[in-house]
């Protein structure tokens, strides 16, 4: 992670395996996880990773999913500051071929919802170069 991913040290990273076999467990377990991060200091756990090994393997399942945590986040507030990073181990860009290497940018080994507060990825965005923060940077850093 902390190779691919400059948002967080890997010492305010919170990991969460979510035990819930089916969606509205999971819908409980994302609130939980939401509600912790936004109560958090920044400096003490600035993202979450929300692992869910049980449910929505399918990964078309997974996509449908992700109106459902987006709005979970939207109940939190206006002054939520959290977005959602998609990892699964089907991962598919919606305009990639299912073998195209750009899709492993998102590949996990198990579905998992990354909670990542919007100011820290405005901050990391601000501190890499140029050319990674164009659209598909990271993908065309993989595909390169």
């Amino acid at each position: 992670m902390r190779l691919i991913c400059s948002i967080t040290a890997h010492d305010r990273l919170r990991l969460r395996v979510s035990p819930a076999n089916d969606v509205e467990a999971l819908v409980v377990d994302l609130r939980a996880e939401l509600e912790a991060l936004q109560a958090a200091d920044p400096q003490v756990c600035e993202t979450t990773l929300l692992i869910h090994p049980h449910v929505l393997g399918n990964f078309l399942d997974y996509n449908n999913f992700l109106d459902r945590a987006d709005s979970t986040i939207e109940a939190l507030g206006p002054q939520s500051d959290i977005q959602i990073a998609r990892f699964h181990p089907a991962y598919q860009f919606a305009d990639a071929d299912i073998e195209a290497v750009e899709n492993h940018t998102n590949r996990s080994p198990h579905p998992m919802l990354h909670l990542l507060r919007e100011s820290s990825v405005a901050r990391a965005v601000a501190s890499i170069p140029t050319r990674a923060t164009s659209p598909g940077g990271t993908s065309r850093r993989f595909v390169e």
